[in-house]
């Protein structure tokens, strides 16, 4: 399992799935799995808003990568979700302001 979103470390990008093991707890989903081809188009726009995030919270050198002001935790991944699905599941805390529009 891998994971994708924005952390504290100051990057948005891919990350283990750094869960501990338990055999009572499974692994589940709780949104529906993404078909093949959507899978793929998923990992297209992470890398873009990886890149987008990287560079607006460079340029702008903002604490954390970004952290916090341009959103938090899966709220990248959420962005995703919406383009895809065009709904989500999860409630996007993302910044706006100038933060986005630059």
């Amino acid at each position: 399992w891998i994971q994708f979103y924005v952390s504290i470390g100051g990057l948005t990008c891919f990350h283990p799935d750094e869960d501990q093991d338990a055999p009572w707890a499974a692994k589940t989903s709780l949104a529906d799995v993404y078909s093949h081809d959507d899978a793929i188009r998923a990992i297209r726009m992470c890398a873009v808003v990886a890149v987008v995030f990287s560079r607006i919270a460079t340029d702008l050198k903002l604490p954390f990568g970004g952290y916090g002001v341009l959103g938090m935790c899966n709220d990248s991944a959420t962005l995703i979700d919406f383009a895809l699905r065009g709904k989500t599941m999860s409630y996007p805390l993302l910044s706006t302001g100038r933060y986005l529009i630059h």
